[in-house]
C-alpha cells in the first residue's frame, strides 16, 4: 500500500502543489521525516514560497544530517535566488553526503562559472562530464569556461562534441563559430 509520501510525490509530479501539501501531513511523523520534509519544502518553492521551501529543505537536513537531497535543494533554490556562494555551500554539503555525484558537480561548475572563476567552473564541470560525458549542457558550459579563459582550442572542443549532441543547439553553434574565428585569426 502506499504511503501518504508516495501519494504527495505522485500529485507533486502532476503539479497538483496544494493537494501533495495537504496530503504529505497526513503521514505519520511526517515532521520528523527527511524525505517528507524535502518534498514539503519543493512544493514551497512551486508555490513560490522561497522562505517556507528554504525552511523545510533545512529541517530535513536537522532531521538527518546526512541526507543529501535537502541539501542539493538548498543549493539549487539558492541558485535561482542568484546567491551563488551560498549555492555552493549547500552543493558541497550535499557532495560530501553523497559522494560523487554527476548533477552536484556540474552544479559546482555553473555556479562558479556565473561567478566568472574558470579555473573552478573547469575543475567541477570536467569532473561532471567524467560521469556524464553526454550531458549537453556540462559540454557547453565547460566550452563557455573555456572560452573565458582564452583557450579557444579546447572550448571549440566542447562546443563541437555539444554540436555532436544536438545539432540545432543555438549557443553552441554560436559559440563554435566564435571559436572558430579566434583559432583561424
Amino acid at each position: 500500500m502506499d504511503t501518504y509520501i508516495d501519494q504527495a510525490y505522485e500529485l507533486y509530479e502532476n503539479k497538483q502543489w496544494e493537494l501533495a501539501q495537504q496530503t504529505i501531513t497526513k503521514e505519520q511523523c511526517y515532521n520528523t521525516n527527511p524525505i517528507a520534509l524535502n518534498l514539503i519544502g519543493s512544493i514551497h518553492w512551486k508555490l513560490g514560497d522561497f522562505k517556507e521551501a528554504k525552511k523545510y529543505y533545512l529541517l530535513a537536513a536537522k532531521c538527518q544530517s546526512d541526507f543529501w537531497p535537502a541539501y542539493l535543494n538548498l543549493g539549487n533554490l539558492f541558485y535561482e535566488n542568484n546567491e551563488f556562494n551560498k549555492a555552493i555551500k549547500y552543493y558541497v554539503g550535499a557532495l560530501s553526503h553523497k559522494g560523487e555525484h554527476f548533477m552536484i558537480y556540474y552544479n559546482l561548475g555553473t555556479c562558479y562559472l556565473k561567478m566568472k572563476k574558470t579555473a573552478k567552473a573547469i575543475h567541477y564541470l570536467i569532473k561532471a562530464l567524467e560521469l556524464k560525458p553526454t550531458h549537453l549542457q556540462s559540454n557547453i558550459n565547460l566550452a563557455k569556461a573555456y572560452y573565458n579563459s582564452k583557450n579557444y582550442k579546447k572550448s571549440f572542443i566542447y562546443f563541437n562534441t555539444a554540436l555532436a549532441l544536438d545539432v540545432d543547439n543555438n549557443t553552441a553553434t554560436i559559440g563554435y563559430q566564435n571559436c572558430w574565428e579566434k583559432l583561424i585569426s
